[in-house]
C-alpha cells in the first residue's frame, strides 16, 4: 500500500463526479481501538469453528433451529464478522473522512459492552436460557447504539460526496435495522410484527448479509481494491451499484412479506449490482494484469468467484427449491466469501495499521519493511487453503456429510490460527526491532 501523507483531506465533488476520497494517516485512531474487535473477530472464528466441528451432525441435517447450532451460527455471524467489520470501520471511516474518531470514551464503552453481550447472548442461544438472552440482547443494543452514535459523530460535517462513505452510512443504516429485527425475534415479539417468524427471519438474513456486511464491504473495496493493484482509484459504477443494491434489498423486503413480483424484481436487480461490482473489481485487475497477485489479492479473488457462487446458488435455490443439495451449501459460500475478503484485505491492512501507529515520531527509515511485517513468502498457501476448507464446508453441507464438515472446519481453523500467529508476529517486529537507516531492513515502506 502507498505510503499517503499525514494530513487532513477532505475532497468535495469537482464537475458534478462523485469522489473516492483521499486517505489521510494522521486522522487515525490509537491502534487498540480498531485491534480490540479485530483480535475478538479471530478468537470468535476460532470457537465458531469449534462449535461447528462440535455440531456437525446437527448442520449436516439443516437443523438450524437447535440451540447449539444458534449459538454457533451468532458465533459467526456477531463475533466474527460483525466484530470485525467494526474494528475495520474504527480504522477506515477516520482515515477516509480525515477526521479524528469523535469519542475514543464511547468506543472504550462499545467494546465492553460488546464483549458481554457476546458472552451472554451467545451462551443463553446454545442454553436455551431466556435470562442470559434477555441480558445478552440488551447489551447488544447497548454495544450497537454506541457503536452508531461514535460513527455518526465521526462522519458528521465530513464530504457527502464520497462514494466509499455513502456505502458504509447505508451499512450502518442496515446495521440498525439487523439488531431490531434480531431482537424482535430472539425476544418472541414477532406477533407485533403481524408477521411469521420464517418470513422475518428471511427479511433478517437479506438486511444483514447484503445490507449490513455486502454494502460495508463493497464500499470500501472500492477506495482500496485499486490501491493493491496499484491503479487508479475511480468511481466506476459505484453509485448505478450503490442505488440498485438498496433497491434490491427492499424489493427483497416487500417480497418477503408476500409480493412474489417485488422478491423476483430484488433478484434481478441483485445479481446486476452484483455483476456491476465484480466488473469494476475486474477492470481494476486488468490494468495491471501484469502485475503478480500476492497472497493478499489472491484471497480477494477467491472472495469473488466465491459471490459468484452465491449468486448462482441463490438463483438457483430460488428457481429450485430443495431442502439440500447447491442451496444447503450457501451459508459455507457466504462465510466464505467474508472470510477470503477480511483475510485478503487484513493481509494489506493489519501491516499498515501497525505500520503507522508505530511510527509516529520516529524515523520512517528506522522502521521494519512492510514485508518483513507480513512477509508474502510465509503466506502463499492462504488462499488455497482457504479455498480448501470452504470447498469441504460447501460440499459437508451439501452432501449432509457430518465427517467432510468437520475436515473443513478444521483447515479454516488452521488458516485462523496461523493468522493470530502472523499478526503478534507482526505487532513485535514493528515495536521492538530497528535498523540502521539505509540498510536493507531499515528501507522506507513500499509500494506493497
Amino acid at each position: 500500500m502507498p505510503y499517503m501523507p499525514n494530513g487532513p483531506s477532505q475532497p468535495g465533488r469537482r464537475s458534478g463526479r462523485w469522489q473516492m476520497g483521499k486517505p489521510s494517516t494522521g486522522a487515525a485512531p490509537a491502534l487498540t481501538i480498531p485491534l480490540r474487535f479485530l483480535v475478538v473477530g479471530w478468537v470468535s472464528a476460532l470457537v465458531g469453528f469449534s462449535l461447528a466441528a462440535a455440531n456437525a451432525p446437527a448442520l449436516a441435517h439443516a437443523h438450524f433451529s437447535q440451540p447449539a447450532v444458534l449459538a454457533t451460527v451468532h458465533t459467526f455471524t456477531l463475533g466474527f464478522l460483525t466484530s470485525t467489520v467494526m474494528g475495520m470501520l474504527y480504522q477506515w471511516v477516520p482515515v477516509i473522512t480525515g477526521r479524528p474518531l469523535a469519542s475514543p470514551a464511547l468506543a472504550g464503552g462499545h467494546f465492553v459492552a460488546w464483549v458481554l453481550a457476546l458472552l451472554c447472548f451467545i451462551a443463553g442461544l446454545g442454553e436455551a436460557n431466556s435470562l442470559l438472552m434477555a441480558v445478552g440482547g440488551s447489551l447488544l443494543a447497548v454495544g450497537a447504539g454506541l457503536f452508531l452514535a461514535v460513527m455518526a459523530a465521526t462522519i458528521r460535517g465530513s464530504d457527502r460526496a464520497l462514494l466509499p462513505l455513502l456505502f458504509v452510512k447505508a451499512g450502518l443504516m442496515y446495521f440498525a435495522l439487523t439488531v431490531v429485527l434480531g431482537l424482535v425475534l430472539d425476544a418472541g415479539l414477532v406477533h407485533f410484527a403481524r408477521v411469521s417468524p420464517s418470513r422475518l427471519l428471511a427479511l433478517h438474513i437479506v438486511v444483514a448479509v447484503a445490507g449490513w456486511l455486502g454494502l460495508t464491504l463493497w464500499g470500501v473495496s472500492y477506495r482500496l481494491f485499486p490501491m493493491f493493484v496499484v491503479s487508479r482509484v475511480k468511481p466506476q459504477r459505484a453509485g448505478a451499484v450503490l442505488v440498485a443494491m438498496n433497491a434490491a434489498i427492499l424489493l427483497a423486503a416487500v417480497g418477503i412479506l408476500g409480493v412474489s413480483l417485488a422478491l423476483a424484481a430484488a433478484v434481478v436487480l441483485g445479481l446486476g449490482a452484483t455483476g456491476m461490482f465484480l466488473s469494476d473489481r475486474a477492470a481494476d485487475w486488468r490494468t495491471h494484469r501484469a502485475r503478480r497477485p500476492d497472497p493478499g489479492i489472491r484471497l480477494v479473488q477467491l472472495a469473488g468467484i466465491l459471490l459468484v457462487l452465491v449468486a448462482l446458488t441463490g438463483l438457483q435455490s430460488l428457481l429450485y427449491p430443495h431442502p439440500r443439495g447447491l442451496a444447503a451449501a450457501l451459508p459455507a459460500l457466504v462465510l466464505g466469501v467474508f472470510l477470503a475478503a477480511i483475510l485478503g484485505f487484513g493481509q494489506r491492512i493489519w501491516p499498515f495499521m501497525v505500520w503507522t501507529a508505530t511510527a509516529r515520531g520516529r524515523d520512517a527509515r528506522t522502521l521494519p519493511h512492510l514485508e518483513e511485517l507480513w512477509p508474502s513468502e510465509a503466506s502463499r498457501v492462504s488462499p488455497w487453503l482457504t479455498a480448501g476448507g470452504v470447498g469441504l464446508l460447501a460440499a459437508g453441507l451439501g452432501l449432509a456429510l457430518a465427517p467432510v464438515i468437520q475436515a473443513g472446519v478444521v483447515v479454516l481453523a488452521a488458516v485462523q490460527s496461523w493468522v493470530g500467529v502472523m499478526g503478534v508476529r507482526m505487532i513485535v517486529v514493528a515495536r521492538h526491532r530497528r535498523h540502521l537507516p539505509g540498510s536493507r531492513r531499515g528501507r522506507p515502506p513500499s509500494s506493497s
